[in-house]
């Protein structure tokens, strides 16, 4: 038997279970529970659950972060948590409801479908998530996935070489991999993790070894390293673990919240300038970039992007179709593809010289509305001069 074949072995012989090989299935089951009787409140900016609940519901998870709780609670104290949520949102087992202040809630098709898969399955969609859609945009940090993904993936091909440990006191692993990346690793039972005794409110990691079932899956990793071309396509990351395991044979068919219908009502500031307008949700994108253009005066000789941060919490890019690095040109996205929620902000950049910004608010859903082109209901300020320092 090669030593392909046998990490293979190694992975099919894994036990799969709530806890087991780590706690991150049971981990999550707890959290949906917990937000099936209560929605969980959100900072402002959705990038965690609410600081004042991270310590309870740190405590509820099979493994609790210890950590010496300060005056000042924050979510870089628990980066087990940090990790989990990430998960919930890239999952799309949660939505994100934005009522007075933001809250979790859950996904009632995908949690529907969830409910249905068994242990194995539950634990390779959560990977999935990770690897597919756990962009680190969806909890503040603005570090590029696939850069998110080689830091814990080449650390973990480093720990199978030879265990990690903190020679030197300093725990340069905080930035990369990074402290979530880890409790994330140890919480699908790649890594186990000791800690030296510190009243520091930091994590003080003293050495990260693989587990059997890590050494496995980095084995068959670094086994097949030169093939890969994950950068692209990382689901060939998965692949050691799903192309392997006869009990994955169910998965979540995701789903859109809730098509809209109707019509919309969107508040368009410029500085001070604000306009208000209604148009169907039929229109594109792209409809409402010429309607915004209109309603200030402004003329239409420049490349456009929409900004638009989808359900997870990740940034989507709808532009003009001359843009290459966009996700979808804005003529082909109807608002109605959009699961825009009431409160819900985004913006439009035009001219990318002149850099203006649109920021845009979804204010009211008109279910019943019958009109068929965009309606100016109210204009506030003047609009500012789109070229004012041009010499006539």
């Amino acid at each position: 038997m090669d030593k392909k074949q046998t990490f293979i072995v190694g992975i099919k012989e894994q036990p799969f279970t709530e806890l087991l090989p780590g706690t991150v299935v049971k981990d999550i089951n707890t959290l949906l529970k917990t937000i099936s009787k209560t929605k969980l409140p959100l900072t402002p900016k959705k990038t965690s659950i609410a600081n004042d609940l991270l310590p309870s519901l740190n405590e509820s998870m099979v493994n609790p972060h210890k950590v010496n709780i300060p005056v000042k609670i924050s979510v870089s104290l628990f980066p087990n948590m940090k990790g989990l949520y990430l998960l919930l949102r890239a999952s799309n087992l949660t939505k994100v409801e934005l009522v007075k202040l933001p809250v979790l809630s859950l996904h009632k098709s995908h949690y529907a479908q969830w409910e249905k898969l068994n242990t194995t399955e539950q634990f390779v969609w959560l990977l999935e998530s990770w690897i597919l859609r756990g962009h680190p945009e969806i909890i503040g940090e603005g570090r590029d996935i696939s850069r998110n993904i080689s830091d814990w993936i080449y650390f973990g091909m480093a720990c199978f070489k030879k265990a990690w440990v903190n020679t030197d006191g300093r725990s340069n692993v905080k930035y990369s991999p990074g402290y979530v990346n880890i409790a994330l690793m140890q919480l699908f039972g790649f890594i186990d993790v000791s800690e030296n005794k510190t009243d520091s409110k930091e994590r003080n990691i003293h050495k990260i070894t693989l587990t059997n079932f890590g050494r496995s899956y980095f084995g068959s990793i670094n086994e097949i390293f030169d093939e890969l071309d994950w950068l692209f396509e990382p689901e060939v990351l998965i692949s050691p673990i799903k192309d392997n395991l006869i009990d994955v044979k169910k998965s979540i068919t995701l789903q859109k919240s809730s098509a809209l219908k109707g019509s919309v009502v969107f508040e368009i500031s410029l500085g001070r300038c604000k306009r208000k307008i209604e148009l169907p949700v039929n229109n594109s994108l792209g409809l409402l970039f010429h309607e915004i253009i209109e309603v200030f005066d402004f003329d239409y000789d420049h490349l456009y992007e929409f900004r638009i941060k989808n359900q997870a919490g990740i940034t989507q890019e709808y532009g003009h179709s001359h843009l290459d690095s966009c996700d979808e040109y804005a003529d082909d996205v109807k608002l109605s593809d959009l699961e825009l929620t009431i409160g819900q902000e985004f913006k439009l950049i035009y001219d990318f010289g002149d850099n203006w910004q649109f920021k845009i608010k979804l204010i009211a859903i008109n279910m019943d509305s019958t009109i068929k082109k965009a309606i100016l209901l109210e204009k506030r300020g003047e609009a500012p001069e789109q070229y004012p320092n041009w010499d006539e």
